[in-house]
């Protein structure tokens, strides 16, 4: 299973949990818990944790492990580092899983290179068609909820004449652009929800939304996903900002959104984090704001940190790579089956070769992969009609410095007595230690 399929599976698993329990009770989470849920979704798709799991077991068993299991039985699709003389070797499955990861970081940054550059065109663009506060009401009732948030993170705040729907822009420096309101009440209660979105970072998530997608566009769950955090984003701040409201306040809170919501944005709501943007959702915010804050559901809780725990199921079933030492104690030692093979590097490190399995001195291997002894001897001047099965045969010696040839020739070898004929030298390999 590779990497990018594991953190797809990993972060689709959570969200497919999370739509089911949403189906069957829809207020069992609460806004704050289902956000959670959705933006550790997107996370689980984006960061690669079997990856970082992967090379921080790679750097203990090189570092600080100090033996080896006595046996390794060795898979060779599996992407296997073989260390000789403490320098890894890697093998082709795990340069082809490397490969396909850091294609697929390379498509992520960019992708992220792309929306960094639009955002900065559209951050200029609003800076030179607004006007910056420095002082007056609008500015003292921003700084004093920044404080109240603490908020560390100086915040411009831009007011323009043109009828627009506020909206945030920005991660570390973020800009607040409002329109002139004259009410300095719904002045409050705009600023404080923007700021309500620059203290959650949530510039930043649709920033990752936006690679999110461009990396799984394939992938239809990728869009419910998308929308899903869209729409649960602006509840849970419409939820913190009427949290302390009476009910009067509320519905005043409620009809404001209703009266901006009709009017105009001037840039993506990819790019910013805007005040009332879904006319097709504004009766779903109206029923959260009249309906106030929910008494915590501990169960809900318990359950939310149950689906966290079920998503890394994937992570944590991901194969990552094996790790041998070719030293002479764990050569010895390897458990060979029929259908394994060794990854083995000569002394000179000059390369990887795949070692066939060499079970006697000398044998012969049909081209099905059967390997016969022909160390016994045949009786073959009974057999009068041999019936030939074409392979190789293979020659092993041992040296005397604890190394091996191994002679490989076209043969041909009869299925009836087992006489066997051989051809031409098609290799000669030298191995020190010997592997077999």
């Amino acid at each position: 299973m590779s990497i990018v399929f594991t953190m797809m599976l990993s972060g689709n698993s959570l969200f497919l949990l999370f739509l089911i329990v949403n189906r069957i009770k829809k207020d069992f989470f609460s806004l704050k818990e289902k956000y959670t849920l959705l933006k550790l979704s997107l996370l689980l798709t984006l960061v690669p944790v079997a990856y970082i799991k992967d090379k921080i077991s790679y750097l203990y068993d090189v570092h600080l492990r100090s033996r080896f299991p006595d046996t390794f039985t060795i898979d060779g699709d599996l992407p296997l580092i073989v260390l000789v003389d403490e320098i890894p070797r890697r093998n082709t499955a795990y340069v082809r899983s490397e490969t396909v990861f850091f294609v697929w970081l390379g498509v992520a940054l960019a992708i992220g290179c792309f929306y960094v550059y639009r955002y900065v065109k559209i951050r200029k663009f609003i800076l030179s068609s607004t006007r910056e506060m420095e002082a007056g009401e609008a500015y003292q009732i921003l700084e004093r909820i920044r404080e109240q948030l603490k908020i560390r993170r100086r915040i411009r705040l831009n007011v323009t004449e043109a009828q627009i729907s506020p909206f945030t822009i920005g991660i570390f420096s973020p800009v607040v652009v409002v329109p002139a309101l004259k009410d300095s009440r719904q002045m409050e209660l705009v600023i404080l929800h923007e700021l309500y979105h620059i203290k959650r970072y949530d510039i930043l998530f649709k920033m990752l939304r936006f690679i999110f997608l461009g990396l799984y566009w394939f992938n239809p769950l990728a869009y419910m996903l998308s929308a899903c955090m869209d729409d649960v984003c602006e509840l849970t701040c419409d939820e913190a900002v009427t949290g302390h409201l009476n009910g009067e306040e509320r519905r005043e809170y409620g009809m404001m959104i209703i009266d901006m919501a009709s009017m105009e944005t001037i840039c993506s709501p990819l790019h910013v984090a805007l005040f009332s943007n879904n006319k097709n959702k504004l009766k779903e915010r109206m029923y959260y704001i009249m309906k106030g804050n929910g008494r915590k559901n501990k169960a809900a809780v318990f359950l939310a940190l149950g689906l966290a725990v079920c998503s890394g199921i994937p992570v944590y079933a991901y194969e990552g790579t094996q790790m041998i030492r070719a030293d002479e104690h764990t050569v010895d030692t390897w458990n060979l089956g029929d259908d394994d093979i060794i990854i083995y590097f000569s002394e000179a490190g000059n390369g990887m070769r795949v070692v066939d399995d060499i079970l006697y001195d000398l044998q012969f291997k049909d081209e099905n992969g059967n390997i016969y002894n022909l160390e016994e001897p045949v009786a073959h001047e009974q057999c009068k009609t041999h019936q030939f099965v074409m392979g190789e045969v293979s020659k092993h010696k041992k040296n005397s410095n604890g190394g091996c040839t191994v002679k490989i020739y076209e043969a041909k070898r009869c299925k009836v007595c087992g006489y066997a004929e051989t051809g031409a030298l098609i290799s000669e390999n030298n191995y020190n230690p010997c592997p077999h």
